[in-house]
């Protein structure tokens, strides 16, 4: 009897490590899918801030990237790291809480202690395998430093002088290397003449016009004839400032939906320069219709009655005719905006996370590719197919037609799917068919490129999140 109790309480201490092992298990994705994703988003980052400071490459995908990838990189690695601690948490929980019965000496009680024994060690080799403390730790830092660097105003101004300054070392570095001794000569005391001018203060105040944008996301640009000297954000109230070598500039504020806006050309020297408020105007802004006020008739002035006099001249005086009235103004015809395309093809790529259902609970990655066509404003077709895999031994395919339907008040979108998915387990395929309902927004960015956020919901996937990036070709 007492046999029997030990190896029925020792099957249910086994379950319950089982049951352990896939809650970390899933707990390791998590951390693994942020730090992946955090690290992934800060290389961008980085990449495009290249791109745009050496390369003068302007292009709103890569402003998009570099204003908004700090804050999503700081949420994914802070995900990441929350769900490490927690996972080696849970592993170290159940070490110590695990202990061999002392209620009976048989050898069936000792070999199955002893397989209880060994799940910590084997659920921790695992935990390893998926996720780091030093590498989620290191995400999350590196997110939160460049997250500071590109949203708040004094440091960013702080890291533009140092990279101006590790810019300009370098150059001198390269062209020390490159010119004959004669020219490093000239060069070495021209540098040291600059070096010791002192930097002056250019700073300057912006406004904006219609639209919906905020002041703290308008670029503003020093510009030294063709090239750009600096650069920095404005603060939520629009007030920017330079600190440069004296010279001649010209600064520029530009935003995304916005016009740009320039300075007149000044010169720095000496002393700081203080710039005129800079209003950047919205695209879409039209200036306010005055309608032209009515003019007031004027009375007539009644002259009073004179006496008739007794001798009357022959001649009559001839009375001289009012001038005619002008015509009333024509009211001033408001200038329709221009429809959106009605009809064109679209196409996008992008990324999703989804629920495969082939295992339950499991969390999958992928991506995406959509072609579609707008027959009206309100309604396409197209073609979606997802790739993704769970890390681990699951992989789906899936294809199917859409129907989207656009909300006529918003630009957000419902669309029907239909399809098939073929998944595959250690080598089998299995074949199901697809159906669900996706809602997303589309939002408009410059030549007809696109986001999609979408949000989808059926079987077998369960559920499906995304975005897609894509352009439009049409009328």
């Amino acid at each position: 009897m007492t046999v029997n109790r030990i190896i029925e309480d020792t099957r249910k201490d086994i379950i319950k490590k089982l049951r352990e092992e896939r809650f970390v298990e899933t707990i390791g994705k998590i951390g693994f899918i942020g730090t992946v994703s955090s690290l992934g988003i800060i290389t961008a980052v980085a990449a495009c801030a290249i791109l745009i400071r050496f390369l003068q490459m302007e292009n709103i995908v890569l402003s998009a990237i570099l204003h908004y990838g700090p804050g999503i990189a700081a949420v994914f690695g802070t995900v990441s790291s929350v769900a490490t601690y927690y996972g080696w948490s849970r592993i170290l929980r159940g070490k110590k809480k695990l202990r061999v019965r002392e209620e009976g000496k048989s050898e069936v009680q000792n070999q199955l202690g002893e397989f209880i024994q060994s799940l910590p060690d084997m659920l921790g080799s695992f935990a390893g395998g998926c996720f780091s403390q030093a590498s989620s730790t290191a995400a999350v830092s590196v997110s939160i430093a460049v997250s500071t660097v590109a949203y708040i105003p004094a440091v960013n101004e702080i890291f533009n002088d140092v990279v101006n300054a590790a810019e300009q070392a370098v150059v001198r570095v390269v062209k020390r290397n490159a010119e004959e001794p004669i020219e490093k000569e000239e060069e070495q005391i021209i540098e040291a003449e600059e070096e010791e001018i002192e930097k002056q203060r250019i700073a300057g105040k912006l406004n904006l016009r219609g639209g919906t944008g905020e002041k703290e996301r308008v670029i503003v640009e020093l510009m030294s004839g063709n090239e750009i000297a600096a650069w920095v954000f404005a603060d939520s109230e629009g007030n920017y400032a330079f600190h440069v070598v004296p010279g001649d500039y010209t600064v520029r504020a530009r935003l995304e939906g916005y016009e740009s806006a320039y300075s007149t050309p000044f010169e720095l020297a000496g002393k700081g320069v203080q710039i005129s408020e800079l209003t950047v105007t919205s695209m879409d802004y039209t200036e306010p219709v005055i309608e032209p006020k009515p003019v007031a008739k004027k009375e007539a002035i009644k002259v009073p009655a004179q006496p008739t006099p007794l001798l009357q001249s022959k001649a009559q005086p001839t009375e001289t005719p009012l001038p005619p009235e002008p015509p009333p103004p024509k009211p001033r015809q408001q200038q329709q905006p221009a429809e959106a395309p009605k009809s064109g093809f679209f196409v996008g790529a992008g990324s999703e996370l989804n629920n495969n259902s082939a295992r339950k609970g499991s969390t999958a990655m992928g991506g995406n590719v959509v072609l579609g066509y707008d027959m009206n404003k309100n309604f396409a077709l197209g073609l979606n197919t997802v790739y993704s895999h769970d890390m681990n031994v699951v992989s789906t395919l899936e294809s199917m037609v859409m129907v989207r339907y656009y909300l006529p008040v918003t630009s957000s979108f419902l669309q029907a799917e239909a399809g098939g998915s073929l998944s595959t387990t250690e080598g089998k395929n299995s074949v199901a068919p697809l159906g669900g309902l996706t809602a997303g927004m589309r939002l408009e960015m410059e030549n007809r490129w696109y986001l999609e956020p979408t949000l989808r919901g059926g079987y077998p996937f369960t559920w499906g999140a995304g975005v897609t990036l894509g352009k439009k070709f049409g009328q």
